[in-house]
């Protein structure tokens, strides 16, 4: 079973206020897709890399359809969640998820390389 880290400044983060706002929700609910998010993630994007996935498996993987699987994608990258560019991903998704992919790639070097590389560019410049 794996896990990833959340911590308590995610109640209040202007990220989180800013999605609250955009989505129209509260604050356990924003969270709680969040999480949702992170935790398939976990399980089916392990380098935070979205764009091998359609919107609406992002959607479904939150419990969002249709339009609201739209909105929630703009509202997503609006807040800085996600990044459009270089390609959908998820936003600084290599220093939380990082440590757990260290792990998970540990006996697939070429996996770990591959994974590495996408986020290399942004650690080389200080980027984010």
């Amino acid at each position: 079973m794996a896990w990833i880290e959340s911590h308590q400044q995610i109640l209040d983060h202007p990220k989180t206020r800013r999605l609250m706002k955009l989505m129209e929700w509260d604050v356990d609910t924003a969270i709680g897709k969040l999480h949702r998010l992170w935790w398939w993630c976990i399980s089916y994007a392990s380098d935070g890399d979205l764009s091998v996935y359609t919107l609406q498996d992002v959607g479904d993987a939150v419990g969002l359809s249709g339009d609201e699987t739209k909105k929630f994608i703009a509202a997503m990258i609006q807040s800085r969640w996600l990044d459009a560019e270089p390609y959908l991903r998820i936003h600084d998704w290599w220093d939380y998820a990082g440590p757990l992919l260290r792990v998970k790639y540990r006996r697939h070097p070429d996996s770990w390389k591959r994974v590495m590389q996408l986020y290399k560019s942004e650690d080389d410049t200080g980027e984010q």
